[in-house]
């Protein structure tokens, strides 16, 4: 099947999802599941038209996440958690192929770090989900934490080192460095001071992790930004300026959900975290920035600029 219209087909079981949960309450974790499921039905296929990822694992991608979309339709249970496992398997074969190429080359560019570690967070993200089918609390973690670790995995998890990954290999600056190890460490950090908050340890456990999370998230933003003023005739050059600024909006309110105990703000509650949240990280960042990356490199002005764009992107 044509990967673009494997995207396609996933856009429209997407929809066809929502129908069926229709009305979707943006403050409800409905609309959590709705979010998560948008990355396997039709942006990792996007993603994954732009990376090396072998193209028995891409045509896989649509009956796995199918599957896994009919879960989520489901009512927790052994029956809905073997119909995500799919999902599991793949994220799995996807991150032992990547871990096989690039464990030797993770120290020699960030970009390297980044591409590895968004294919190794991604499976982290479909064992939630299983749990999440399952009615598994683990850690007596509530239903709503769990689904929001699925949607963290796959998001800050995948999306956004991958993201990140791409605009390092792109661009030169010392500073990039700094957010693409950051990115890369913020992803587990993150879910460690989660934990912190759980066992009522210091705020400090889960302060550190999301400002980390946060900053380096920020100057991920900054990258795109950059990209928008240095390739001034990439077709795809608005979608990048556009994800960067949803991407900037996103951390900020990140940023103060994690000093909320320092600086308490009434409305920064769960459900407003993943309404506007994340919002902005799927739609406003993840799907802009692999649209501006598809047409950046679709629409090249010469087949030696395609393999420079590529090459930096680590595709070829």
């Amino acid at each position: 099947m044509n990967i673009r219209l494997q995207s396609i087909l996933g856009f429209v079981i997407w929809l066809i999802w929502l129908f069926l949960n229709w009305p979707i309450d943006p403050f409800q974790l409905t609309y959590v599941s709705a979010l998560i499921l948008a990355a396997p039905l039709w942006l990792l296929p996007i993603a994954w038209q732009l990376t090396s990822v072998s193209q028995k694992l891409i045509h896989a991608c649509l009956p796995a996440a199918t599957l896994l979309s009919t879960a989520f339709l489901l009512e927790q249970g052994w029956v809905a958690a073997m119909l995500s496992v799919p999902w599991l398997v793949l994220t799995m074969v996807a991150a032992f192929q990547k871990w096989r190429f690039r464990k030797r080359r993770i120290f020699r560019k960030p970009a390297d770090l980044c591409h590895l570690v968004a294919y190794l967070y991604l499976p982290v993200g479909a064992i939630w989900a299983v749990a999440d089918r399952l009615g598994f609390q683990p850690m007596g973690f509530s239903p709503a934490i769990v689904l929001l670790t699925v949607a963290h995995f796959h998001y800050a998890g995948f999306m956004l080192p991958l993201l990140s990954g791409w605009a390092v290999g792109n661009l030169q600056g010392s500073w990039l460095r700094l957010s693409a190890y950051g990115v890369a460490l913020g992803v587990p950090l993150t879910a460690i001071g989660i934990t912190a908050a759980q066992f009522d340890m210091p705020a400090v456990f889960e302060l550190i992790p999301a400002t980390i999370m946060a900053l380096s998230g920020m100057l991920t933003a900054w990258a795109h930004w950059i990209l928008f003023r240095t390739y001034p005739q990439a077709k795809g050059r608005y979608y990048w300026l556009f994800a960067g600024t949803a991407l900037f909006g996103g951390m900020l309110l990140a940023l103060l959900y994690g000093w909320r105990s320092v600086f308490p703000i009434s409305f920064l509650s769960i459900p407003w975290m993943h309404a506007i949240h994340g919002s902005l990280n799927a739609a406003g960042f993840a799907l802009p920035a692999l649209l501006g990356w598809h047409l950046h490199l679709n629409h090249s002005p010469s087949r030696r600029k395609k393999r420079v764009v590529a090459r930096r992107m680590e595709l070829s």
